[in-house]
């Protein structure tokens, strides 16, 4: 016989052993062996009770009929395997029992991905080498049902938690508030992924509070309904802000400001800064909602994304708004603040090429309004009308300024309803001619056309500033 056909013969022996081999011992012909070495074994709607000492990896895929996972189910000779992936796409609910992995010590890598996951206390106490965890459908969980699955004591070298969630399951939405936090702030993890994730709860005092380790959190195409934060946060001085991950459909619908303590009352005057060092910076935000009855002397806002443009809602009894470095798009509706008592606001720095009147038009109280470095000449361009109407409302506006903004000319009566004004900035822009009225605005003490490309006073506008001096002297 020669060599070749005793390699053949030796071939089908082999083959012959291992079918029985996995029939005897494993009770079931649905699962096989993948891989050059064969450590790779997947399982159709059952799970073996034993599995080859040279296993690493099993992925177990059906369960139509549901399952329960205990104790029982990996018994010892599943110890050494390094990965285990679990998938159903069926409505039946499978069960993880308490401890239900407490075998599986040498387990480095878990995904549990069912439609319906039921979890009981402690379900992951054993798995002391884990360290990826990646969990499908855990929004369907209460956060107090969340913080009893997830001990933070059985994951002591926990590093990647994923978070996510099948497309064809409920509207409901995670809860990751002070618990959650507080699991991720004990355990030594580096990364969070909740990408695709309906976030209906984001606690993101807490979140400063416990994110010290934290390098990376991943959020792609992911929706917040909620996100709850309060002034005077010290604990954002002591979280290193992680490097987020984010797409252009991550959306913030609401951001809630609450007082210290999440308390809705705060005797003292507070400076808030809502700039690049908050969590959410760059992310599409729709509303500010201000929860806290407190005096703002200020709030500053910075390298948001407000799709629709900025809206702060409820009352906020605010003096200084800074709207600054932003990116504002699309159609707004209604003003930029509700019921305010503001006197300065300056939206600067924005890159808007068409300002709203509905906007601003409500704000009576505003004396102070900087709209400069950005490019509002689209807007007198294009929209003429509107933009020379802008201003009509804020009777009580002493300084403007739109420096910066490209403008070519101003319309004739943009100013024609602020006869307060004392300061008028239309520095560096392309004016070639001045061509608005200013006769009528007795309080003026200061116009300012430097760097524009004005190289002669016509007789109508010199008549209009012999006229404000007259009345300047008397």
């Amino acid at each position: 016989m020669d060599n070749k056909s005793l390699s053949l013969i030796m071939l089908a022996v082999y083959g012959v052993a291992s079918s029985l081999v996995i029939a005897d011992v494993y009770g079931q012909t649905n699962c096989t062996y993948s891989g050059r070495h064969v450590y790779t074994l997947s399982c159709e709607d059952t799970i073996p009770l034993n599995v080859s000492k040279d296993t690493k990896t099993v992925i177990l895929t059906g369960f139509s009929t549901g399952m329960v996972l205990s104790n029982l189910t990996f018994q010892e000779t599943w110890e050494n395997i390094t990965s285990l992936f679990i998938f159903s796409n069926n409505i039946q609910p499978v069960v993880f029992r308490t401890r239900c992995f407490t075998r599986l010590n040498n387990l480095k890598r878990l995904t549990i991905s069912v439609n319906n996951p039921v979890f009981e206390k402690r379900v992951f106490h054993g798995l002391t080498s884990l360290e990826r965890l990646t969990l499908f459908n855990i929004h369907l969980f209460s956060e107090k049902a969340l913080f009893y699955s997830l001990n933070s004591s059985d994951f002591k070298q926990l590093r990647y938690l994923r978070l996510f969630r099948n497309k064809k399951t409920s509207s409901s939405g995670l809860e990751l508030g002070d618990l959650f936090w507080k699991f991720i702030g004990a355990v030594l993890l580096k990364s969070l992924d909740i990408s695709g994730m309906h976030v209906a709860s984001f606690n993101l005092t807490s979140f400063n509070a416990n994110c010290k380790r934290l390098n990376y959190l991943t959020m792609y195409d992911t929706r917040f309904t909620n996100v709850h934060m309060t002034v005077n946060d010290p604990s954002v001085q002591s979280c290193r802000k992680p490097r987020v991950l984010s797409s252009s459909t991550t959306i913030v619908e609401k951001i809630k400001i609450w007082c210290p303590g999440y308390k809705t009352y705060f005797k003292y005057g507070v400076d808030l800064g809502l700039t690049e060092s908050l969590l959410f910076s760059g992310v599409n935000v729709v509303t500010i909602e201000n929860m806290c009855s407190v005096n703002f002397n200020s709030l500053s806002i910075t390298n948001f994304n407000f799709k629709s443009g900025p809206k702060l809602t409820f009352k906020w009894n605010i003096t200084r708004l800074f709207l600054t470095a932003n990116i504002f798009k699309g159609p707004c509706k209604g003003s930029i603040i509700a019921s305010s008592t503001l006197l300065l606001l300056s939206l600067s720095n924005n890159g808007i090429s068409y300002l709203c009147p509905d906007a601003i038009s409500s704000i009576a109280t505003l004396r102070y309004l900087h709209l400069s470095s950005n490019n509002l000449n689209a807007m007198n361009m294009m929209h003429k009308s509107t933009f020379e109407r802008l201003f009509f409302t804020l009777r009580n506006m002493e300084i403007i300024s739109l420096e910066s903004n490209l403008l070519t000319r101003i319309p004739e009566n943009i100013f024609l309803k602020n006869e307060n004004l004392k300061k008028i900035d239309l520095s560096n822009n392309r004016i070639s001619k001045v061509t608005f009225k200013i006769d009528h605005l007795k309080n003026l003490v200061e116009l300012n056309l430097r760097k524009n490309i004005i190289f002669t006073l016509d007789g109508s506008a010199m008549t209009q500033l012999d006229n404000i001096l007259n009345t300047q002297r008397r």
